[in-house]
């Protein structure tokens, strides 16, 4: 057995990191642990932290705080001979910590009076009217899978979970115009929380030994960085900003927004289209806005490729509210949401029709 595979047992039988229960220090350990006790090199031991432990905490780490604690136990003093995990002893070269600088990484954070500024330019308020009036299609009676086959296209899958920290879920796939929308509507009611993953899969099972573990034997994963198929998606999600001025810096933003949706809790979600093709061009893509979007109080450790995020029109029955879809703009341009124009209401259109209808134009003479 590998010092690796030593690891991921030990991983798996480790206490997760609790918020408020010396969460720091017990991730922390751990990564002394395989640093020192196992000989992982730094690499290894961070993406053994991500795929292994990391589910398992409350709430997870994100990519820059694992990260640190890596490179944090690469320094350390541990007063313990390398590799005493393996039952070694002997004298083993130190690591080395990674050079790079994690690529979310901002020194920005959230900053009430930055907000205020920011938004003070938009006197309007805010709500699901204003939003839904600017949306590029209707929200308030869409299905769950109604919502993604606007925001995805055809042959693309998409992992759904009830269960944001497990494997288990589904895999829902754009078949085309004539798809039967109701497909998800089982999810709507009766459950804590739904979730999807922010960018499309393969849809098929990838076997991967750094996910082998007591919890998932072969390694099995929908949803791992291999599965993924196009990286065009990004996740903007606040714990800190006031609901009503986060909607408002969301207006505001000059960002293709494509759809903002309640969590059903905290501040909205909103699903930003970064026209990534690799992982890679994700984190340059994202890179000029972080500083920006912290100071509005965007949270950095939701700022991964691999996001779970709301599925819209969900009942969250943690909290009994609708995870409710507020705007859908699939081919959004960039252009701030506040300087989008106002959709004609159905009625409008429908009368407009029938006016062309009576007097044998098309809709585009009047």
């Amino acid at each position: 057995m590998t010092s690796v595979e030593r690891a991921e047992r030990y991983l798996s039988v480790c206490d997760p990191a609790i918020s408020g229960a010396g969460g720091h220090d017990t991730t922390f350990r751990i990564a002394c642990a395989l640093i020192h006790g196992f000989c992982v090199p730094p690499e290894e031991a961070y993406q053994l932290l991500r795929d292994y432990y990391n589910p398992r905490c409350q709430p997870p780490w994100n990519e820059s705080e694992l990260r640190h604690k890596v490179s944090s136990a690469c320094t350390a003093s541990t007063g313990k001979p390398r590799g005493h995990l393996l039952g070694i002893g002997i004298a083993v070269p130190p690591p080395v910590a990674p050079s790079r600088e994690p690529r979310t990484t901002t020194k920005a954070s959230y900053d009430p009076v930055y907000l205020q500024k920011f938004t003070a330019k938009l006197t309007d308020s805010i709500d699901d009217e204003y939003l839904e009036a600017r949306s590029e299609f209707t929200c308030h009676n869409r299905s769950p899978a109604g919502f993604l086959h606007k925001v995805f296209s055809p042959g693309e899958s998409v992992w759904v979970t009830s269960n944001a920290l497990s494997r288990e879920g589904l895999i829902w796939t754009h078949d085309g115009s004539g798809q039967d929308l109701s497909e998800l509507d089982h999810l709507r009611a009766g459950q804590l929380g739904v979730w999807f993953l922010s960018n499309p899969i393969d849809g098929a099972p990838h076997q991967l030994d750094r996910l082998r573990s007591q919890f998932n034997p072969d390694g099995i994963s929908f949803r791992a960085t291999e599965c993924i198929t196009d990286w065009r998606h990004a996740v903007l999600e606040t714990d800190c900003a006031p609901a009503s001025l986060w909607l408002k810096a969301l207006a505001l933003l000059e960002l293709p927004i494509i759809a903002i949706y309640d969590s059903g809790d905290r501040g909205p979600h909103a699903l930003v289209r970064l026209g990534a093709s690799s992982l890679e061009a994700w984190y340059a893509a994202i890179a000029p806005h972080l500083e920006h979007l912290a100071c509005l109080g965007a949270c950095p450790k939701t700022l991964t490729p691999l996001r779970l995020t709301r599925l819209p029109n969900c009942v969250r029955e943690q909290t009994g509210r609708l995870q409710q879809l507020l705007y859908l703009a699939p081919n959004a341009d960039g252009r701030p949401i506040a300087k989008r124009p106002v959709r004609e209401d159905s009625l409008t259109v429908w009368e407009r029709y029938l006016v062309a209808s009576r007097y044998g134009r098309s809709d585009n003479d009047l």
